[in-house]
């Protein structure tokens, strides 16, 4: 029989457990990838998608890093480029003045390109309007180029499909990404990727 002066200790007793045990279900909700699966990679930084703003990011990232920084690229599709390289050629910037960065760049190469193919004076270069009108092709092929550059650093997996879905993503305590979870198209296979960083 309990008495009544005991009450406070099992009271105390029944608090930590319900403590503890929600403290274990918080750290289960905020991780929310499989607690036993052993990720098939680790990262610096892991980008959602090889569009035109992961490239970059990529690109930024490795340079920013002295292509010290291991970086992976997720794509869904089998290209990479997004729209600029699937059709999406004309760039409508009124202020072409008001460009820079690596859009700059991009515009810069694309222009060059056009040049090297077509030569200075052909009908090509001056329908590309400065680098800001191309060709799907020429458009998947500066990106790729932009890849070649930094692919000591940088790792692009195609055909991983990325759900939006808390359960596909680990979240640190910050509110951090630190890992996705994507379906490898090929194989059906889940995949599981951890890193210090996320961008999608």
């Amino acid at each position: 029989m309990v008495m009544p002066k005991q009450w406070h200790i099992l009271l105390a007793a029944a608090a930590i457990s319900l403590l503890t045990l929600t403290v274990l279900l918080t750290c289960l909700l905020l991780s929310s990838a499989p607690l036993l699966a052993a990720p098939t990679g680790v990262y610096d930084l892991i980008i959602v998608g090889a569009t035109p703003g992961g490239i970059m990011a990529a690109v930024a990232a490795t340079r920013a890093s002295k292509s010290t920084a291991k970086i992976l690229i997720l794509e869904r599709t089998s290209y990479i480029g997004g729209l600029p390289a699937n059709g999406l050629g004309a760039t409508d910037i009124s202020t072409k003045l008001a460009t820079g960065g690596l859009f700059l760049e991009f515009v810069g190469r694309v222009e060059q390109l056009y040049i090297d193919i077509y030569g200075a004076n052909s009908r090509q270069v001056a329908d590309c309007r400065g680098g800001y009108h191309f060709e799907p092709k020429i458009g998947e092929a500066v990106m790729k180029d932009f890849l070649a550059e930094i692919s000591g650093s940088v790792h692009v997996k195609l055909r991983r499909q990325f759900d939006a879905d808390v359960k596909n993503v680990k979240v640190d305590l910050s509110g951090y990404v630190k890992g996705v979870s994507v379906l490898n198209r090929d194989s059906g296979e889940k995949e599981w990727y951890q890193g210090k960083v996320g961008v999608a």
